[in-house]
């Protein structure tokens, strides 16, 4: 059975998970300032290796059969370990980017702990919904939903990375250890005498509750939404939720957007892929097939202000930013340049510009732009990076996001309203361009000054293409850094 193939892998595993150091300095922090301890379980409970940590050595003695009962509490785990304690536990603490082996198996960690971050203000956000009492009983068991799977990412790391190679699926995860993740949690719980909340969520149990219903829900959307927010499994688990609590299905999607967003921008993890960017991804629809346009007869014509333009291709701008990759001295300047004339005549796209971030990190400024009349005030645009909503989320990692009419409603709170009012346009897609690791700007494009619309086939062909342009400037830098 695969529950006893968990139990196995746990018997002959270590049980400890690091902390991330975005905690633990912050707790270092407060151990060294006078009158600072009480705040260090804000840090603490946010990290799955700290509170497993805190519960494990508090319950050493507990469980059935001690007389004692199970603290289910970190809080009150702190103050029953005593100062000397719980100084030494943290200062002596293994750091995650410290101990692991590789940067691929840190960032692996990181999502993984990312995604039980996110657990825990969906958990919040739907307790509160159900009239749920006692939400931090729920948050931790949403942090600690995950624990197997994290203790998998650290100790049998060649096998979790064919998993994740594999898909990251359920089944995947069954044929790779022989168990699912869920299990190994479970038997987790059960030997480190762990809140029993935590192994009531696992999907394989058989309680019926409210609270492991709620859980098990949240656990399951956050993992199956890091695939994508669309798919049939996603669909599913709003529908499994909707049919319990009775809730309706607008109301449960459009709120778990609504936390996963702010789940992002909450999240201290800033090298972690968020949940909520999948979410600009792609219209806010269920995606289905669509039936094939027919091919053009003839030139779109224009009427009012509008230009004619044939269907157009980016592949001569492709071309092009592969030849410069290959030009001796190339500089950044002319791939860039490639990249947004590429955009304005190969793709189609009326307007695009290319909005730099400045030296001092605060702003983001146009640099060029290709369709406007030079008086255009959209030349001079310029935004406070903390204060660009929408751009900012987009320069956390590489993503692109499509505005049209049927989105808008949705994200125009977080739209910049001085970018709405200079490009006078609610269709328009905008894409963050990386060098590296590192951004380095925003390219934005639309077609309010053309006939033919942004559609889907545009829109990829701007991801693209920006993509490519990432690649190539990523390549450059490397090549200069070497000489």
């Amino acid at each position: 059975m695969s529950i006893d193939a968990a139990k196995d892998w746990f018997n002959s595993h270590p049980h400890e998970i690091p902390a991330l150091d975005a905690n633990l300095s912050e707790i270092i922090t407060l151990l060294d300032e006078e009158h600072q301890t009480h705040n260090l379980i804000k840090y603490a409970v946010r990290d799955p290796g700290l509170i497993l940590a805190i519960l494990k050595k508090i319950n050493a003695g507990r469980g059935p059969g001690s007389g004692k009962d199970v603290v289910e509490s970190p809080q009150a785990a702190l103050s029953m370990m005593g100062s000397h304690v719980t100084q030494t536990l943290f200062r002596e603490f293994p750091i995650a980017e410290n101990t692991l082996k590789d940067n691929e198996q840190i960032f692996l960690f990181q999502q993984i702990t990312n995604r039980s971050y996110h657990n825990q203000f969906q958990a919040e956000y739907w307790g509160k919904e159900n009239g749920f009492k006692q939400l931090d009983k729920l948050q931790l068991a949403a942090l600690l939903a995950f624990t197997g799977e994290l203790l998998c990412c650290i100790y049998d790391y060649e096998k979790y990375k064919d998993y994740a190679l594999a898909g990251s699926t359920n089944e995947g995860a069954l044929k790779i250890f022989g168990f699912h993740f869920p299990e190994l949690t479970e038997t987790i719980c059960e030997s480190l005498h762990l809140p029993e909340l935590i192994s009531m969520l696992q999907p394989h149990t058989e309680n019926v509750s409210q609270t492991s219903k709620l859980l098990h829900f949240t656990s399951q959307l956050c993992q199956s939404c890091e695939h994508g927010w669309y798919t049939e499994e996603v669909t599913c688990t709003f529908q499994q939720y909707i049919d319990y609590f009775k809730i309706p299905l607008d109301r449960v999607i459009s709120k778990s957007h609504e936390v996963a967003v702010i789940a992002s921008r909450a999240s201290y993890i800033t090298e972690a892929w968020q949940a909520a960017g999948r979410l600009i991804l792609i219209k806010d629809e269920v995606w289905k097939p669509k039936p094939r346009a027919k091919a053009a007869q003839s030139s779109t014509t224009s009427s009012d202000n509008q230009t004619p333009i044939q269907p157009k291709t980016q592949e001569a701008a492709v071309d092009k930013i592969k030849r410069l990759v290959g030009k001796p001295g190339v500089s950044q300047s002319e791939l860039l340049t490639a990249c947004v004339q590429g955009l304005n005549q190969d793709a189609g796209m009326g307007i695009v510009a290319l909005m730099l971030i400045s030296k001092d990190k605060h702003f983001l400024q146009n640099r060029m732009t290709l369709g406007v009349d030079n008086e255009a005030p959209f030349k001079k645009f310029s935004i406070k990076i903390d204060e660009s909503g929408l751009l900012k989320i987009l320069l956390n990692k590489p993503m692109a996001i499509w505005i049209n009419p049927e989105t808008i409603i949705k994200y125009k709170k977080i739209i910049p309203p001085t970018l709405l009012s200079e490009i006078n346009t609610n269709n328009f897609c905008a894409m963050s361009l990386f060098i590296g690791e590192k951004p380095v700007g925003i390219i934005y494009a639309d077609r309010s000054t053309v006939s033919n619309p942004l559609d889907d086939s545009a829109f990829n062909q701007f991801k693209q293409l920006i993509t490519l342009a990432s690649k190539a400037l990523t390549l450059v830098a490397k090549k200069q850094q070497s000489k």
